[in-house]
């Protein structure tokens, strides 16, 4: 879960969840990889999508939240079952 914040423009923020592929989902813009950015990376890379509709976007990107693919563990061990990794 990430935290998109465009300076000035309320509609267009908000909470975004990144898909099973880590795109995410804007309006106004296709989706697109979020995955592997860092904050600043993925702020300046929404700022740039949103220059064709906006004037000088200024973006804020908050991580709220971590998440993997689930993994499972098996075998000898004291817990085994499903787990996502942080």
């Amino acid at each position: 879960m990430i935290d998109v914040r465009v300076f000035g423009r309320p509609e267009l923020s908000g909470e975004r969840r990144l898909d099973s592929y880590g795109r995410i989902r804007l309006h106004f813009i296709e989706d697109f990889q979020a995955s592997c950015l860092t904050e600043t990376q993925l702020a300046a890379a929404i700022a740039e999508k949103y220059k064709k509709y906006l004037r000088d976007p200024q973006v804020d990107v908050l991580i709220k939240e971590y998440r993997s693919q689930p993994v499972a563990i098996i075998g000898a061990v004291t817990q085994p079952g499903r787990f996502q990794l942080q």
